[in-house]
């Protein structure tokens, strides 16, 4: 097999496609998104040996089965019964272990986010609302991973905020 090159800096998508087609041809890659959470996922495995969360401290709510019904003032109470009131401690611990592994999670996405942007040029906002896979030199792989980091961003901003704004009270 003859020795594929990267294009160069200047040129334009249909030429890094051309490259992509000869590169691999009829063999191109697949399960890029697989493969994106699963790094994440790895990502998150990290976390949880560095925050100390055992895999058992998950709820295992499912989002599907909490209902809003569109009134985003909706208040939702948990009520958690302990043997003791020692435990209850554990249980404000673990919500703050949590909510620092979000901050950590976050901190790491901006990073994605402001790589991508310094390499671009543009904001993510823009990348979103106006750019497309040709117009980036990584093609489909690299939108689908700025794109990806940004939607995970508001996924983890969201998570963070509610979980700030909760509140628990002792009886």
């Amino acid at each position: 097999m003859p020795e594929v090159h990267p294009p160069a800096d200047s040129i334009d998508a249909c030429d890094v496609q051309a490259w992509v087609d000869q590169l691999y041809g009829n063999n191109k890659p697949s399960g890029v998104v697989d493969d994106l959470i699963a790094r994440r996922r790895e990502d998150a495995r990290r976390e949880d040996a560095e925050f100390a969360v055992a895999p058992e401290a998950r709820l295992g709510i499912d989002d599907d089965s909490v209902s809003n019904e569109g009134n985003e003032a909706m208040s939702v109470q948990l009520v958690i019964e302990l043997p003791s009131r020692h435990g209850t401690q554990t249980i404000v611990q673990a919500l703050e272990v949590y909510k620092a592994r979000l901050r950590s999670s976050i901190e790491r996405t901006r990073r994605r986010l402001t790589a991508f942007e310094q390499r671009y040029g543009v904001p993510t906002d823009k990348f979103l609302s106006s750019m497309t896979a040709e117009d980036l030199s990584g093609g489909d792989l690299e939108y689908v991973e700025w794109a990806g980091e940004a939607e995970l961003l508001e996924g983890l901003e969201s998570e963070l905020d509610e979980l700030d704004h909760a509140r628990y009270q002792l009886p």
